[in-house]
C-alpha cells in the first residue's frame, strides 16, 4: 500500500497541477438547477421519518450470513477512496500503454474521488449524524453536546458518494453498455452493503449516491470539450 500512497500523492499534485478540481461553481450550478435535486431531497426527509429504521431492520436482520458478510465486506473495502484508487490507477497505468483516452478518463475519475471526499466530510462535520450502530436512533442529527470521532458521521455515505464518484466517470465517458451496466452494479452495492452492516442509514446512502453522480457529471461537463478536441488533434 506504501506505492500507493506514493502514486496517490503524485496524482493529487497533477490534479490540482491540472485545475481538474475548479468545479465547485457548476457543481453547485448542476446541483441547484435540477429538479431530481428536490425530489432527493423530499425523499430523504420521508427516508429520515419513516423508513431507515424499516429498512436497516430488514437489511440487518440478515447481517448473520457468513457468506454474504464476505461479498459485503469486500464491497464495502472497494468504497474506501484509498482502495478503488488502486484499479483505477492500473486503468490509468493500461490506459497509458494501449489507450490514452484510458490514462485521461482515469486521472478524471481520481479527481472525482477526491472531490466527492472533500465534499462528504464537509457536511459530515456540520450534519453531525449518528451511525446507526452508534445509537440506532435515525434523528440523531446536530450532536454539538457531544466529541465525535470522525468515522462516526454519518450523514451522507462517505463510502457510497466515493463509489458512484468514481464509476460514473467511466459511465459518462464510455458509452459501452457493458461498461455502463458495470459501473451501476459496483455503485450500488457499495452503498447497499454500506446498509447491510450497519453503518448507514438508507438517507445517507441515497443522498451519498445523488451527490457522487453529479461531482462526476460536473468534471465529465468540465472536461469531455477539452478530451474530444485533444483527440481530434491526434
Amino acid at each position: 500500500m506504501i506505492l500507493v500512497y506514493i502514486l496517490l500523492v503524485y496524482f493529487i499534485y497533477k490534479i490540482f497541477k491540472e485545475g481538474y478540481l475548479k468545479i465547485t461553481k457548476q457543481f453547485l450550478n448542476n446541483l441547484v438547477k435540477n429538479k431530481i435535486t428536490y425530489i432527493i431531497i423530499v425523499f430523504v426527509i420521508i427516508s429520515i421519518f419513516l423508513l431507515d429504521k424499516r429498512i436497516g431492520m430488514i437489511f440487518w436482520k440478515k447481517y448473520n450470513n457468513v457468506e454474504l458478510g464476505k461479498i459485503a465486506d469486500f464491497f464495502q473495502n472497494l468504497g474506501k477512496a484509498d482502495v478503488i484508487s488502486i484499479p483505477v490507477i492500473i486503468m490509468y497505468f493500461i490506459g497509458i500503454k494501449y489507450n490514452k483516452n484510458l490514462s485521461k478518463v482515469s486521472i478524471l475519475a481520481l479527481a472525482s474521488n477526491l472531490y466527492s471526499g472533500i465534499l462528504v466530510q464537509l457536511i459530515k462535520n456540520i450534519v453531525l449524524r449518528e451511525r446507526p450502530f452508534v445509537s440506532f436512533n435515525e434523528l440523531n442529527f446536530f450532536k454539538f453536546n457531544k466529541i465525535f470521532h470522525y468515522t462516526n458521521l454519518s450523514f451522507p455515505s462517505g463510502h457510497t458518494i466515493t463509489g458512484f464518484s468514481v464509476c460514473f466517470i467511466y459511465f459518462y465517458f464510455y458509452k459501452n453498455k457493458i461498461i455502463r451496466i458495470l459501473s451501476i452494479i459496483i455503485a450500488i452495492l457499495i452503498g447497499l452493503f454500506r446498509i447491510y452492516e450497519g453503518k448507514h442509514w438508507l438517507s445517507d446512502v441515497i443522498m451519498g449516491a445523488y451527490l457522487g453522480i453529479i461531482v462526476a457529471k460536473t468534471i465529465y461537463e468540465a472536461n469531455k470539450v477539452k478530451m474530444r478536441y485533444e483527440n481530434e488533434r491526434k
